[in-house]
């Protein structure tokens, strides 16, 4: 049901650098790049779900991160799991893919997460929303140490292909590309 409504997301690591992408199906006539957040400089997080919960869930974390103030990418996501795994009446049907690189190692930082809160540590590649083929992608072409361009090259057959947004109403897909101390956004429309 997540894919369907806030689109599929995916992270790599390379060598200091890693890239988060998200697709952006058609559910409405506008186009709404709110599935993808910046947490902090060179934090990202991607959540898939109905878009109701997107944002409830973005909303609460950034009430916790101005409590906490500045964080890295490992208490960002174990904050975001505790968030998910706490009790409420209905859980947040929400996944989601944390990426970032450390401000003073420059070692990447990728995981995910899924509706219970269970985070899932990866050194390759993650993914989330219910697009399996993206994984599939991924682990054929990613590579160790790879570099930017190289993490945009994969990510972008990954998701494209993987979401099968060839042949679907889609906006097509953002990708987030962050190497030591840059940022970089990468907007793909569907041709």
């Amino acid at each position: 049901m997540s894919a369907i409504i806030s689109g599929s997301a995916v992270a790599l690591s390379g060598k200091h650098c890693v890239a988060i992408a998200t697709d952006h199906p058609i559910a409405g006539s506008n186009f709404d790049h709110g599935n993808m957040f910046k947490v902090a400089p060179l934090i990202y997080v991607a959540l898939s779900g109905p878009q109701q919960d997107v944002v409830r869930v973005r909303d609460r974390m950034k009430l916790r991160q101005n409590m906490f103030g500045m964080v890295t990418p490992e208490i960002y996501a174990k904050n975001l799991s505790n968030y998910l795994s706490e009790p409420r009446l209905q859980p947040y049907h929400v996944e989601s893919v944390v990426a970032g690189l450390h401000s003073e190692t420059v070692l990447p930082f990728i995981c995910s997460l899924n509706e219970s809160g269970l985070l899932l540590d990866a050194d390759d590649f993650t993914t989330g929303g219910k697009c399996p083929g993206i994984g599939a992608i991924c682990k054929s072409l990613w590579k160790p140490n790879m570099g930017p361009a190289d993490l945009v090259a994969v990510l972008s057959d990954a998701i494209l292909n993987g979401s099968n947004l060839i042949g679907t109403r889609s906006w097509g897909v953002t990708i987030y590309v962050l190497h030591k101390l840059s940022e970089h956004v990468i907007l793909m429309p569907k041709n």
